[in-house]
């Protein structure tokens, strides 16, 4: 997907909320340059995020304004396909490596050959009625480092599970697949409690 269309999903699929501006908002968009990090480290942004359905249409209700938003994407630089795939209603996964020359426009800066993988990419959402899940990661070869951008609900319940897991296991386990693994857990465990919901329903209205 062109970053063009990626732009027209974003006008014509999603619908944002609009708190008062905050001067500190700038500040704070800065800080999540990937070219931040220190060597290693890893970085997890969390978004909240849902999908609207209406009789005959439905749309992802972001929840920051629209120009914050676009801030965000170029910031961290997110690529088209992940957007395009946020805003696929029936969720999927992708995995890419990109290589040094693969964006003239913005090159890499790196002091490798044009050739040299830059940074690997995977991408997948998960949707159902109740909730939906979107994870975009990206782990830079050069810097070792690994930028994770979550959207969806339940976004507290993922912030905890980060927190209690890598305090107790320390730095040193906080690489790109841990991260995701820990994520999947509480996506898994959600999955889990509502199939046993709509089972309980079911035996209690066939009574």
């Amino acid at each position: 997907m062109s970053p063009t269309a990626a732009l027209r999903l974003v006008d014509n699929d999603a619908s944002f909320y609009n708190p008062p501006v905050d001067p500190s908002n700038r500040k704070s968009m800065e800080s999540l340059d990937p070219s931040t990090l220190l060597p290693g480290a890893s970085r997890v942004l969390f978004n909240g995020q849902r999908r609207l359905y209406f009789d005959h249409s439905t749309h992802l209700e972001i929840n920051m304004p629209r120009a914050a938003w676009l801030d965000v994407l170029k910031t961290c630089r997110v690529p088209p396909t992940a957007i395009e795939l946020l805003h696929e209603n029936n969720g999927g996964c992708f995995q890419h490596v990109s290589y040094c020359n693969d964006n003239p426009r913005s090159p890499c800066e790196a002091a490798f050959s044009d050739s040299t993988p830059c940074a690997y990419h995977v991408c997948f959402k998960l949707c159902q009625w109740v909730f939906e899940h979107f994870i975009y990661a990206r782990y830079d070869f050069h810097t070792c480092t690994t930028f994770i951008m979550v959207e969806g609900t339940t976004a507290e319940r993922q912030v905890q599970r980060l927190l209690v897991q890598f305090h107790e296991q320390g730095p040193r386990d906080t690489d790109l697949f841990a991260i995701l693994h820990a994520l999947a857990c509480v996506w898994a465990e959600e999955v889990e409690q509502e199939a046993g919901g709509s089972t309980s329903t079911r035996r209690s209205s066939s009574r």
